[in-house]
């Protein structure tokens, strides 16, 4: 499954809303990839590895929207 860096992006979001915790790249991929599989992900249990939280402040400030990068 490929995500595109906008869907890692929202996944952080996602992520950090969601679960209350931070989402580094390798976490926010297999977030986004679930998230884009939600609808055939419907009714079956399902496990995402949410990997280590080595996100730098700006990242996760670009990530929240709050600057470009």
């Amino acid at each position: 499954m490929r995500v595109t860096e906008d869907e890692m992006q929202e996944a952080v979001k996602l992520a950090l809303e969601g679960t209350h915790n931070v989402a580094e790249g390798a976490a926010a991929a297999a977030h986004a990839a679930a998230f884009k599989m939600r609808h055939e992900l419907r009714g079956k249990k399902v496990v995402v590895a949410h990997s280590g939280h080595n996100i730098d402040r700006n990242t996760l400030r670009w990530a929240l929207g709050m600057f470009d990068a």
